[in-house]
């Protein structure tokens, strides 16, 4: 009877392991039973890093690590602290539910069944800690990335409309508009290429060629005028990426431009 006595105590004192860790001893009497008070003090924790986390907040892994610094305080046994983590996991994936389609995919296809996982098999409050920490951070990491990387491209869609609105700027330049952006001039010239397709310096000759054309053929303003007003104070600079652009010099596409027919049928 003593025997057995001495084995169940053995077997609830083990439960304590994942918090007191290895080589170890464990005494039964000095195994705490956890009050209500410290039950819901526990739950405040989570539900305070949970809405930390869903905010993406900088105190989040503060508040993540104070769970585990109550369980540690009070001694919980495995079982406890499975039931205590799998409820942290649920608010968390409550959360997580209210995102967008983008974000709430990478939650339940890569980081949630992580998160289930780790809890089925841990040996210490110290590993489990761990494995959760860096899941969260590694989702955490990717948000922000997505974030950065939708901010840029409305960012990128500004600078391309500030361009077609402003080609008559001689001072039209990655270093200028770096500028006015608040970006480095070599990043912004790498998002716009990944971005449209084409190089800053492609994009503006275009833009400006375009306009060349068209004040070429409705206009009588001279090759020179025409370049500085879409942003080409070098008439030399001008022809030569015009050219480059449409395979013609300046003064030969005007050439091309069509004569007007009278009301007779007679070009005039």
């Amino acid at each position: 009877m003593h025997i057995s006595h001495s084995n169940n105590q053995a077997y609830l004192s083990l439960k304590y392991k994942p918090v007191l860790g290895n080589n170890r001893i464990i005494l039964y009497g000095r195994t705490p039973n956890q009050s209500n008070k410290e039950s819901h003090k526990s739950i405040r924790l989570i539900h305070e890093a949970v809405d930390s986390y869903r905010l993406m907040a900088d105190d989040w892994e503060h508040k993540f690590a104070a769970i585990f610094n109550e369980i540690r305080l009070y001694f919980k046994t495995k079982d406890e602290i499975i039931d205590l983590l799998n409820y942290f996991i649920y608010n968390l994936d409550l959360q997580m539910s209210q995102t967008s389609k983008e974000y709430l995919e990478i939650w339940k296809n890569e980081v949630l069944p992580h998160l289930h996982e780790s809890v089925k098999y841990f040996e210490t409050t110290e590993q489990i800690q761990h494995r959760l920490l860096l899941a969260l951070q590694t989702f955490s990491n990717r948000i922000a990335a997505l974030r950065q990387e939708r901010n840029y491209h409305q960012l990128l869609k500004e600078v391309r409309k500030y361009m077609e609105e402003h080609y008559y700027n001689p001072d039209l330049s990655l270093d200028y508009l770096s500028e006015k952006f608040q970006l480095n001039a070599k990043y912004l010239s790498q998002l716009f290429k990944e971005q449209f397709g084409e190089n800053f310096l492609d994009f503006l000759s275009m833009v400006r060629v375009e306009h060349a054309k068209h004040l070429l053929l409705n206009t009588k303003s001279s090759i020179q005028e025409i370049g500085d007003k879409v942003g080409y104070t070098n008439a030399v600079t001008f022809r030569r990426v015009f050219r480059r652009m449409e395979g013609i010099s300046p003064a030969d596409f005007r050439k091309l431009k069509p004569k007007r027919i009278t009301s007779g049928g007679v070009p005039d």
